[in-house]
């Protein structure tokens, strides 16, 4: 089956069905951009990592109206990317401080201390 040519019958179709497929992908990348922003906000930690991520076939290339679109979620993932990496290296850090800790504690030194007592 060929693909419409513009001004053909059907053209006009095709495209509104690329730019939705486009649309759909976009909105699905700003939801996954949000869970992450709010869970980076939130300090929370992920008790189940997501789905794999799949990049949507694509059919067309994408169109120039949703380019401005496209711009702020790749911003928004970047950053994401980067509070990401940040929060790994201050774990990374807090571990290397507890494990230290840790080795340099003698054993009879409690560790946990009674308030009640």
């Amino acid at each position: 089956m060929d693909t419409p040519t513009p001004g053909q019958p059907g053209a006009d179709l095709e495209a509104a069905d690329f730019h939705a497929e486009w649309v759909a992908a976009l909105e699905q990348l700003e939801v996954d951009v949000e869970t992450a922003e709010a869970l980076l906000a939130a300090g929370q930690e992920v008790l189940e990592p997501p789905a794999p991520w799949t990049p949507p076939v694509m059919r067309s290339p994408l169109p120039s109206d949703l380019q401005p679109r496209a711009r702020l979620v790749l911003e928004r993932q970047l950053a994401v990317a980067h509070r990401l990496s940040e929060r790994l290296t201050e774990n990374g850090r807090h571990r290397r401080y507890t494990t230290a800790v840790r080795n340099n504690a003698a054993v009879d030194i409690p560790v946990y201390v009674d308030l009640r007592a």
